[in-house]
């Protein structure tokens, strides 16, 4: 993928996001996570030359809203539960697809949840409602960043290339089951 596309992806997903500043996991193969908290967009935007770097020596790049926010991450949906997600009334802000048919989407409440606890379930009860992954459902779990490649073994292509996380949607709302 070309810089120009990744930054406009990055863009993208980070305006949908709507947060003041995130966290960035940079995951080495030997288990060794960077961590850079709370950049500004215009500070990841900047290091995106060094990320990308990273992610070509074998890294995962990771992102999360820094501090409490008004977001969901539900990891390792299908298809079918975003349809079923969106006709339900709960529209993602965010669908990425980190691998193919593999996709992850980002829920805004409308409201930041300062209690990490209440902010935790809310993460649960969508991943249990719609088939996501349990184990990342809480409120400081790391979501990918699209334009980079997926570094797991398991999710290489059938040519042996990393599949790059391609952005889907990115719609800066709240969605709509969580208007008064």
């Amino acid at each position: 993928m070309s810089a120009s596309i990744t930054r406009s992806v990055v863009r993208k997903q980070l305006c949908a996001m709507c947060c003041k500043s995130f966290d960035i996991g940079v995951l080495h193969q030997h288990g060794r996570m960077l961590l850079r908290n709370g950049w500004t967009a215009e500070q990841v935007n900047a290091a995106l030359s060094w990320l990308r770097r990273e992610n070509a020596r074998g890294a995962h790049i990771f992102i999360r809203p820094h501090g409490a926010h008004a977001l969901s991450l539900v990891d390792d949906l299908g298809v079918d539960a975003i349809a079923r997600m969106t006709d339900e009334g709960f529209q993602p802000v965010l669908v990425l697809e980190t691998s193919p048919g593999n996709f992850q989407t980002w829920l805004n409440h409308g409201r930041i949840l300062s209690d990490h606890t209440f902010s935790t379930q809310a993460a649960k009860e969508l991943a249990r409602r719609f088939g996501g992954d349990p184990s990342s459902a809480d409120w400081r779990h790391f979501g990918r960043l699209a334009g980079f490649t997926n570094q797991k073994p398991k999710r290489r292509l059938r040519n042996g290339l990393a599949p790059f996380v391609r952005l889907h949607r990115s719609e800066g709302r709240t969605y709509d089951a969580a208007l008064p």
